[in-house]
């Protein structure tokens, strides 16, 4: 086992600590004290549901074409763009382990690139806020090292073993940093590492676990779980009078989504921040997540299915509805008509969104919501049209 980066101010904190220990009784100063730790681990919804306390939801994990690289990047800003937005895709970031922690090779080609997108994008800025993380895997299992780097591409501890340590060697660096950011092994000695990690959870542990995004084969979506988070909406888990989390577990959630069940990765890292009682700087775009309701384990898969149909179907029903616009401005023969062609397109493009929840509820054939999007959008747009003095239209899709 190797462990790199022990602070060196630990001397000094660990005195202030056993001096309130002393004087607040044994375990206090521990309780007190927040701590996060964020897992990447081959997990899935059931076996996240089957752990205590851990409640479940749908991770949207990339705009666009999904990348692990640009997800570990979007964590670490709390800030995300479509893959379009970006001059270059992302380059590969690796772990060099040094005497005091590790640093990420290609960081400052990171950097670049998101000074060069639009939009405020830091990142690195997770770990900074935190004053530092620490970083424990497998050996030659180093691929979400990025996550605990701060602005500098700086990982302050650095551990790496055999899996059967894994456990033990978070709990010696959470004893040091607020965040231990973690990448399980593959296959069951993974899913062992994450039981263990949640057996020995402390009360005011926040337990973040991600489903493994193989870099052969990176998904849009991913399941993600949290333990230690408080619950709130009707008939939720809540807060015991102390303000721990009483271990009931149900859905996560974020006003990111507006969608229970389904989070963002931009909203891991307020979630992070909040816990740790520290602000959530301006540029980061994600929320807080929260949990509401109770754990609904094949309500979850369903939306996890019917999302990822809807996202191989958007760009084709896109199209389609783009096919519909230009067809009606081309049957129009008069300049005055084919202005108001043009308006309605306009305003059928706008519904989509909505047309789009409809169909996501009704889960038709994939040519069947092609057709419904084609037809009811130029339709709501005549309609507005009609009914609506211009520009005043405009305003009915986003009020609908």
């Amino acid at each position: 086992m190797a462990v790199a980066g022990r602070p060196a101010r630990g001397a000094l904190a660990a005195c202030l600590v056993a001096g309130i220990a002393c004087l607040a009784g044994p375990g206090a100063a521990v309780a007190s004290r927040p701590s996060a730790v964020l897992v990447f681990a081959p997990v899935n919804e059931r076996s996240l549901a089957a752990l205590p306390g851990m409640s479940v939801g749908i991770l949207s994990a990339a705009e666009g074409s999904p990348s692990s690289t640009q997800l570990e990047l979007d964590i670490t800003q709390g800030a995300r763009l479509a893959s379009g937005a970006y001059a270059s895709p992302p380059s590969p970031l690796e772990l060099l382990t040094r005497r005091a922690g590790g640093a990420i090779a290609g960081w400052a080609r990171a950097r670049a690139r998101a000074r060069a997108a639009p939009g405020e994008l830091v990142p690195g800025l997770l770990a900074s806020r935190l004053g530092g993380a620490a970083y424990v895997a497998s050996a030659g299992h180093s691929s979400d090292a990025a996550v605990a780097a701060d602005t500098d591409g700086h990982v302050a501890a650095v551990s790496l073993g055999e899996p059967a340590t894994l456990a033990a060697r978070v709990r010696e660096l959470g004893a040091h940093w607020p965040l231990v950011v973690v990448t399980g092994p593959p296959g069951r000695p993974g899913r062992d590492a994450v039981r263990r990690l949640d057996a020995s959870r402390g009360p005011r542990e926040l337990l973040i676990v991600v489903q493994s995004d193989p870099a052969s084969r990176p998904s849009r979506l991913l399941w993600i779980g949290a333990a230690g988070l408080g619950a709130t909406g009707p008939g939720a888990a809540g807060l015991d009078a102390a303000g721990l989390d009483d271990g009931s577990a149900g859905e996560l959630t974020s006003s990111d989504t507006q969608e229970r069940g389904l989070l963002a990765s931009t909203d891991i890292a307020p979630t992070i921040l909040a816990h740790e009682h520290l602000p959530t700087p301006a540029s980061v775009q994600g929320k807080h997540v929260r949990v509401e309701g109770h754990l609904d384990g094949p309500a979850l898969r369903s939306t996890m299915a019917r999302l990822e149909v809807i996202g191989s179907r958007r760009l084709p029903a896109l199209g389609w509805l783009l096919l519909a616009w230009v067809l009606m401005v081309a049957c129009t023969r008069t300049r005055q008509g084919r202005r108001r062609a043009l308006r309605i397109g306009a305003l059928g493009v706008l519904w989509a969104p909505v047309v789009a929840l409809l169909t996501a509820a009704l889960a038709p054939a994939a040519v069947v919501e092609y057709l419904l999007l084609a037809v009811l959008c130029p339709t709501l747009g005549a309609l507005c049209d009609r009914l609506l003095a211009w520009p005043r239209a405009l305003l009915a899709p986003a009020l609908a």
